[in-house]
């Protein structure tokens, strides 16, 4: 496994994504001894478009070769959203505009992609586009709500659920976005109506996403479909 970038980046998108690291791994339990902040990148325009020049517009991609005997990771994040990130402080400034929280909600994509992949991976288990976009539509509304509970008290997850699935742009056509965010908003807007505004710290629903990080293909949409009961 290699990457164009082989030291972690001393900047405050490296920051952030080793804080989303910590919540993956905690709230998700994934052991892995790989961190993102080594294969963050702002590629450049040739490389991009020798390797996948469906993602030059986008405001970050997480871009996987495989090749025989060797697999290329990297994430790369746009200039855009670069300078977005970096021209505001700490995640409390960043995460107070909505165009930080935005740019905050990119970068936990990239990331949930990069430990999926690796956690499907080390165990032997196949992986589509299609699993990683719907893990991360999972992981994202996770990582803001846990780190607006760290920032500011609350998990803001009924606000959060509404920015992603009824005000947010699709960026891309890599795989069938519409479809995946349905089957994530209806997840979501299903165990909102049932657990209530605080449901990412019932343990019968933590348990059940764990489950959900750990598997694939039809496996994953068919349990993401059951409506977890309330206790």
């Amino acid at each position: 496994m290699s990457s164009l970038h082989s030291q972690p980046q001393t900047s405050r998108i490296s920051q952030h994504a080793v804080a989303i690291e910590k919540i993956i791994g905690g709230y998700l339990a994934y052991k892995t001894k790989l961190s993102a902040i080594s294969f963050l990148d702002t590629f450049d325009k040739e490389f991009l478009q020798s390797c996948c020049p469906e993602v030059i517009h986008l405001p970050a991609a997480f871009i996987v070769i495989e090749q025989s005997e060797e697999t290329f990771i990297g994430i790369h994040i746009s200039e855009n959203l670069r300078q977005t990130i970096e021209s505001q402080g700490d995640l409390s400034e960043l995460l107070k505009s909505r165009n930080g929280l935005d740019a905050f909600l990119i970068l936990a994509e990239e990331v949930s992609h990069f430990h999926y992949y690796l956690h499907m991976l080390d165990s032997n288990k196949p992986v589509s586009r299609f699993d990683l976009e719907l893990q991360a539509e999972l992981d994202k509304i996770i990582i803001a709500a846990v780190t607006m509970t760290h920032i500011f008290g609350q998990p803001h997850l009924v606000e959060l659920i509404k920015i992603v699935f009824d005000q947010s742009v699709v960026h891309g056509t890599l795989t069938d976005y519409q479809h995946v965010s349905k089957i994530a908003e209806k997840f979501w807007k299903d165990n909102l109506s049932t657990l209530g505004p605080r449901l990412i710290f019932d343990t019968k629903f933590r348990t059940y996403f764990q489950k959900a990080a750990r598997i694939s293909g039809s496996e994953k949409r068919r349990l993401l479909g059951e409506k977890i009961e309330a206790a």
